[in-house]
């Protein structure tokens, strides 16, 4: 304004009254962000005679916040890993004074997304053989440009929170004894991850391997990214909460009868959940399957009844696929209750099984009742889970 008391039109008098000053609506901006703001300022009396001073009032230090006699300011946010704290918050002054020494003020807040520590992690490069027990640390990333093999009698320990990546055409394979569990903190799981290195392709690193002789016990751990996420081709598997997301074939039994006794697992946008030819007694039960084109692409026969229970199919294009009618070659041998469809309308269920359900008496197959609808998701890892946002 023009000061108190100053001379108006036609010899009466103008009243100062402080600018207006307005930021806008608080911000959330990624960490180490470049931030520029631009405030709303009005002065009725001396809109272009104001001065101007931003100042930081609270949180981590903000960088490059100058006091430039302007409405404009620009400055860097601090980086936050969300390793270190979740997120936090910093707040901005800006204080516009008129040339009578009327002034206003306004804040604005802006919270800080924490980034991923896995960048800053210490990359170990590996591959080849193992050749004596070894264990792999919780905090760091393990990349591999060759195979990664684990020889008869030798055992390889990965601790919760790694993150192993392999490259095109690369893959772990397990003649030996290979030792994965992740582990729940604070009602979170940290799980150990076997990812691709990113390259031309998202699916492009070959999985995990087990063969004979081998075995792999495998606890909260995510596959993904995989053309077969894990092969058990002779070897023996002993798993729980693994999450097998994007992948092409998410768990593959060969091609060898076996008895597969599998719980508590997600499969979550695979084409293939699983490819499983079955004998004896095997069960499948309490597992996840969720956006896949094929939850089983082969739900092969065995020499014995077997059951599929408790499990949820959710949004998957097909549940069961069996390529040839004499996969299931008893009445009722393959038992299939208790399971979430989606639906209770068996016409519809019966549309997500595809070949061998020609011949209905091949599986016994009964809707669940809506009091029985089981969880989008078991106690473990959530479905879509990223490690580089994810991980503590």
């Amino acid at each position: 304004g023009s000061g108190a008391g100053g001379s108006g039109i036609g010899g009466g008098s103008t009243i100062n009254t402080p600018p207006r000053v307005d930021l806008g609506a608080d911000l959330t901006r990624r960490s180490g962000a470049y931030v520029s703001l631009l405030a709303d300022v009005q002065d009725d009396q001396s809109p272009f005679s104001l001065t101007y001073h931003w100042e930081q009032v609270d949180g981590p230090a903000v960088s490059g916040l100058d006091d430039d006699d302007s409405e404009l300011a620009g400055f860097t946010l601090p980086r936050i890993f969300k390793r270190d704290s979740g997120p936090q918050t910093v707040t901005l002054r800006l204080t516009v004074t008129d040339p009578g020494g009327l002034s206003a003020s306004d804040e604005i807040t802006i919270t800080i997304e924490p980034e991923s520590s896995a960048p800053y992690r210490e990359r170990v490069q590996v591959g080849g053989p193992i050749t004596q027990d070894t264990t792999w640390s919780g905090d760091k990333i393990y990349e591999a440009q060759d195979n990664i093999s684990i020889p008869a009698g030798v055992k390889l320990t990965i601790e919760a929170g790694a993150v192993v990546r392999l490259a095109d055409g690369k893959k772990l394979l397990v003649d030996g004894e290979l030792v994965a569990n992740g582990v729940m903190k604070d009602g979170e799981p940290i799980p150990i991850v076997f990812t691709n290195i990113p390259g031309s392709l998202d699916l492009d690193w070959d999985g995990i391997e087990v063969r004979s002789g081998g075995h792999a016990d495998l606890l909260l751990v995510v596959i993904e990214k995989a053309l077969t996420g894990l092969y058990m081709n002779g070897g023996g598997v002993t798993m729980g909460n693994v999450l097998f997301q994007n992948n092409i074939v998410g768990f593959d039994t060969g091609v060898t009868k076996k008895q597969v006794s599998m719980a508590y697992n997600t499969f979550y946008q695979n084409f293939e959940g699983v490819d499983v030819y079955m004998t004896g007694t095997s069960v499948i039960h309490h597992n996840l399957f969720k956006g896949n084109d094929y939850a089983f692409f082969e739900l092969s026969g065995s020499d014995q009844p077997f059951d599929v229970h408790d499990n949820n199919f959710v949004d998957n294009g097909h549940v069961i696929t069996a390529r040839e009618i004499n996969d299931f070659y008893l009445p009722g041998q393959a038992r299939l209750y208790n399971n979430w469809w989606g639906t209770t309308d068996m016409t519809a269920i019966e549309r997500l099984i595809t070949d061998a359900y020609d011949d209905p008496r091949l599986m016994d197959i009964s809707p669940t009742p809506a009091s029985a609808y089981i969880p989008t998701a078991w106690a473990g890892i959530p479905a879509g889970f990223q490690w580089y946002n994810d991980l503590p």
